[in-house]
């Protein structure tokens, strides 16, 4: 049989073909892409926890390990997740949220945040300024210092070595620590408030931090040392989260929902259709947003495609959500 070659234009259309493929490849693998559905987990009272595998359509419980409440959950973006709560109620997943077992905390203390650099390091946060980190996915802990008694709430971490971890100073006024050691010892930011508590941090990994807490207080920052006073509403705002191309999206008490586009210092409202408290916010970084919720009977959550406009509150058999992340 005689075999002919291909002329110039068929093997340019061959050529085209296999650009185009690779093209799509790249593309494809990009966690970046709306390609991928992303992951969510969403935890709440009681050690429950609910999981979703295509970006919050629907939502299935996994197999807890823990009965206490759980306040905060974090992804490393490689299936694996750490929840924190009641009771060194530290909870451990390798598989998005589907099944979940004990972590060994070596302690009783309460934890209220979690974080992760997505490099195989975790630091956790809690009642009286205790601080733990882990290096081996939550299954063992290993105490920090910081020298403080006082609550911490929340922690996150730019990816290159700083944490920055907020709280409550005494009664009434906020606390910032940040540390570039793992955890192991913290320093004191300035907070320029003398009233307020601090819930929630957030950080772009480009330099810009955002905190929030008590009566809509918004303090922003790119020198953790010092921090700046933003706009703020009355409401207190549990939680806040950006996507690092510009908005931040803050939610709390009353359904109040407040988004920036300047890293924190003027915030506009968002309409959430909701008067239920908010208490966790995240973002899948190409667009979506999702808020959890305390209806006072059962949890629930609300979607976003741009962090402005909210809709389809859904109610879920949980009692209530205290937190959300999202796994990308």
């Amino acid at each position: 049989m005689i075999r002919m070659k291909p002329s110039f234009p068929q093997c340019m259309n061959i050529l085209s073909v296999c650009i185009v493929l690779l093209v799509l490849a790249v593309y494809t693998c990009d966690n970046d892409t709306p390609s991928i559905p992303a992951s969510w987990v969403a935890v709440g009272s009681g050690g429950e926890i609910y999981y979703s595998a295509d970006d919050g359509e629907s939502w299935k419980e996994g197999t807890a390990a823990a009965s206490e409440n759980l306040y905060a959950v974090a992804a490393d973006y490689n299936g694996n997740w750490i929840a924190a709560g009641d009771n060194a109620g530290v909870v451990y997943s390798n598989n998005n949220g589907r099944t979940w077992q004990p972590g060994d905390l070596g302690d009783t203390v309460n934890l209220l945040g979690v974080a992760t650099d997505a490099k195989g390091y975790w630091i956790a946060v809690g009642y009286g300024g205790n601080v733990f980190y882990s290096v081996d996915g939550g299954k063992n802990w290993q105490p920090g210092t910081t020298g403080e008694t006082e609550n911490l709430w929340d922690v996150a971490t730019d990816g290159s070595g700083l944490w920055v971890a907020v709280g409550n100073d005494d009664v009434t006024s906020g606390m910032i620590l940040y540390t570039t050691d793992g955890g192991q010892t913290w320093d004191r930011g300035t907070n320029p408030l003398a009233t307020g508590n601090l819930y929630s941090i957030a950080t772009d990994g480009d330099g810009n931090w955002v905190a929030v807490g008590d009566g809509g207080i918004v303090l922003y920052t790119a020198d953790v040392a010092a921090w700046t006073a933003g706009t703020n509403t009355s409401d207190t705002l549990r939680a806040v989260a950006t996507d690092g191309k510009g908005m931040w999206v803050a939610a709390g008490s009353n359904g109040d929902i407040r988004y920036s586009t300047d890293n924190g210092k003027t915030w506009l409202p968002a309409a959430s259709g909701t008067a239920h408290s908010l208490r966790g916010i995240d973002t899948d970084r190409r667009g979506n947003w999702i808020v959890c919720a305390d209806t006072g009977t059962s949890g629930s959550v609300l979607f976003s495609g741009d962090g402005r406009n909210w809709e389809n509150e859904t109610e879920l058999p949980a009692l209530f959500f205290l937190d959300i992340a999202c796994g990308r």
